[in-house]
């Protein structure tokens, strides 16, 4: 093709839009490279501030009104300037390990001991500032530790505490279950159990309706279960009976429909720990049930739990306590044939599990 010729002064065609592109590119590259050197720049003067700093001794909450952080809270944690302040004091905790500083005491200074600990939450929900969070949640429980701050005090830092709340399921849940556990090992003169902190803020009824709400959630089941053993086993230890236990759990609900599915009942069955070490005021549960209902009614509903997968190991520990009940109190043969009633029992296994029962009851009996 033959080249096209252009008479001098003539402008050379071009694309105007290409022509803008390609003043916006090598603008664009300017820009960067600028907006790079600046960074630098700028990073170089940071490190140098920072070791004058060191050198100086500039405390951390110095360091925070140096850099202009503020004083509203709101993504305060999420800043640049925040970041500064968190390099900054790392670099003068390696130099200075006698006299180590917290980022945390100067928010505590800052905002208080509540806003902080919302803060330090909010931190830890959000995938960017995760890891600060939980640098500052460690130094916050440090803090507390160092200071003695009781386990109560920290309970109302970390949970809302309204006993209309769900507090198993809090984000503060698990840093307090902590506090309490660390707290215990490091002043174990004064250890209190986690159960009896919340008995103290809540009351006991307030304590046995969260914990029978919580129970039913599956999300908070686990958490609240261990904090109702905790809690039966100090009610044994100060002496409660099983029928005053069995009153302030309001379990007399489940011997009105008859069953045992009731969200306290199962773990107010299993007092055997206490029992062990208490084998001159070993409790009955099956004693507390003869009293509520009497022995037919009673010797029933530990049948009906036999015949149910969920309740049959509850069942066989109560049969066992009928057993010794019976013995004790001199039921006759005939009479615990009876309260069996094995004609009524509605399956062949079942029926031959009362046998069973019937069988080792009588020779029992005669031995």
């Amino acid at each position: 093709m033959p080249h096209a010729h252009y008479k001098s002064g003539t402008a050379f065609p071009c694309n105007n839009r290409l022509l803008r592109s390609c003043i916006a590119i090598e603008d664009s590259d300017d820009s960067d490279e600028e907006r790079s050197l600046n960074d630098v720049i700028k990073s170089l003067q940071t490190s140098r501030m920072f070791s004058k700093w060191v050198k100086q001794g500039v405390s951390a909450d110095e360091a925070y009104k140096l850099l202009k952080i503020g004083d509203v809270s709101d993504n305060v944690l999420g800043s640049t300037r925040f970041a500064s302040l968190v390099k900054y004091v790392d670099e003068f905790n390696a130099k200075n390990s006698g006299s180590r500083m917290s980022i945390y005491n100067t928010l505590n200074k800052k905002f208080g001991l509540q806003r902080t600990a919302q803060m330090i939450y909010e931190a830890l929900a959000q995938p960017n500032t995760r890891r600060l969070g939980e640098r500052l949640q460690a130094e916050q429980l440090h803090s507390w530790l160092g200071s003695g701050s009781s386990q109560e005090y920290a309970a109302h830092a970390l949970l809302d505490i309204k006993p209309a709340e769900n507090i198993f399921r809090q984000r503060g849940w698990n840093a307090w279950v902590a506090y309490v556990r660390n707290y215990n090992k490091l002043y174990p003169d004064n250890e209190i159990l986690a159960s009896s902190v919340l008995r103290h803020v809540y009351k006991d009824g307030n304590v046995v309706k969260m914990l029978e709400n919580a129970l039913s959630d599956p999300v908070s089941k686990r958490r609240a279960h261990w904090i109702q053993t905790e809690y039966i086993q100090t009610l044994q230890q100060e002496r409660n009976s099983a029928d005053d236990i069995f009153k302030m759990f309001s379990l007399n609900k489940c011997l009105r429909i008859g069953t045992f599915k009731h969200q306290h009942f199962d773990q107010y069955c299993h007092m055997d720990e206490s029992n062990a070490k208490n084998l001159g005021s070993r409790m009955s549960i099956y004693n507390t049930l003869n009293k509520k209902l009497g022995l037919q009614r009673t010797a029933q509903m530990i049948y009906e739990a036999l015949a149910q997968p969920n309740t049959r190991r509850l069942g066989e520990r109560l049969q066992v306590e009928q057993l010794h009940s019976w013995m004790k109190n001199g039921i006759l043969v005939d009479e615990a044939y009876k309260l069996l009633k094995l004609e009524a029992c509605r399956t062949t296994s079942l029926k031959v599990d009362t046998f069973g029962f019937l069988v080792k009851y009588v020779d029992e009996f005669d031995s």
